[in-house]
């Protein structure tokens, strides 16, 4: 994950964060051959940065969130 305050949006911090990690696991992996990574969908400006060093889309991972108690409540009426 690479956040940057709000405060410093806009300097290309993420980029310059992103590239030295990947620079670093190649060196440490010099013959890894595959990387994951990831971000939410509706960060563009991550989302730009990952096409821009030729990531591509591989998959989709949705998350939803439900209390304890709307489960039960689901469950119960089963």
């Amino acid at each position: 994950t690479t956040m940057v305050d709000p405060a410093h949006r806009g300097h290309a911090l993420g980029k310059w964060v992103k590239a030295a990690v990947n620079l670093e696991a190649l060196e440490k992996w010099p013959g890894g051959r595959y990387e994951e990574t990831g971000n939410a969908e509706g960060n563009d400006a991550m989302l730009g940065i990952n096409r821009a060093m030729g990531f591509r889309v591989e998959f989709t991972l949705s998350e939803v969130a439900a209390s304890r108690r709307a489960v039960e409540s689901y469950l119960g009426a089963r």
